[in-house]
């Protein structure tokens, strides 16, 4: 998978992109969670408001700070076979 976080360095962003983190280790997952905090490449995905989650270039969560156990749910419902 690719998880992407969108956001700069607001609180909100940093709890964000620790939540996540947090949910890939408790998963076992070995994906990275790679972090893009410049405007103009948040903009040009279509982003307005962050942060942002997007896994395998899908939004996932926009403008909330979900905790880790709701990122583990959406990490699971994304990677499981449509």
């Amino acid at each position: 998978m690719k998880i992407e976080v969108l956001g700069g360095a607001c609180k909100r962003c940093e709890q964000f992109t620790q939540n996540i983190e947090l949910a890939v280790r408790q998963m076992g997952l070995q994906d990275e969670v790679v972090r893009i905090d410049d405007p103009a490449e948040i903009a040009a995905r279509g982003v307005w408001k962050t942060p942002t989650l997007m896994v395998d270039g899908r939004i996932e969560v926009i403008d909330a700070v979900p905790d880790p156990g709701d990122f583990a749910a959406i990490l699971g419902r994304v990677s499981s076979p449509r």
